[in-house]
């Protein structure tokens, strides 16, 4: 999917996504296509999908009391077995990207569509967007190893 315009918009006051990317596609990303992978933890199992530097991540409880209670039907591929299937989600967290990144998952940024919804971008993508259309900003870690933020040069 090709990144047709992008900008940088000042939010004010906040420290995470004080500076956030906008960008205008052709389409939105494809959620459908994505093949989730799956990381179990004590107390929960994260997903996460990266296809063509477009990320998506959930993180499950099993409590079914995220999201407010929406179902998610995704594909997965088990984390131990490699094992492709189709499952359905309820009440997922949405996560953030740090988090995942701490569980060995690619790093990722938000970025931003004009119609005031937002997704996720692998941070290789956000770099190549910022270059390509000469935006005064860059990707650095902020408070944690984890946490990448975008800032003016």
């Amino acid at each position: 999917m090709k990144v047709l315009s992008a900008y940088v918009r000042d939010m004010g006051g906040g420290v995470y996504d004080r500076w956030a990317l906008y960008i205008k596609t052709e389409e939105k990303y494809p959620v459908d296509t994505f093949v989730y992978r799956t990381r179990y933890l004590a107390k929960s199992t994260l997903y996460f999908a990266e296809k063509d530097g477009w990320v998506d991540f959930f993180a499950d409880s099993g409590r079914g009391d995220g999201c407010g209670g929406a179902t998610f039907t995704i594909n997965i591929v088990d984390e131990y077995y490699g094992v492709p299937s189709r499952i359905n989600l309820k009440g997922p967290w949405s996560s953030s990207p740090s988090s995942m990144a701490r569980y060995g998952f690619t790093q990722s940024v938000p970025v931003h569509f004009e119609d005031c919804t937002f997704t996720y971008i692998t941070q290789t993508m956000g770099e190549k967007i910022v270059k390509d259309f000469n935006l005064p900003y860059h990707y650095e870690s902020d408070y944690d190893e984890f946490a990448i933020v975008l800032k003016p040069n």
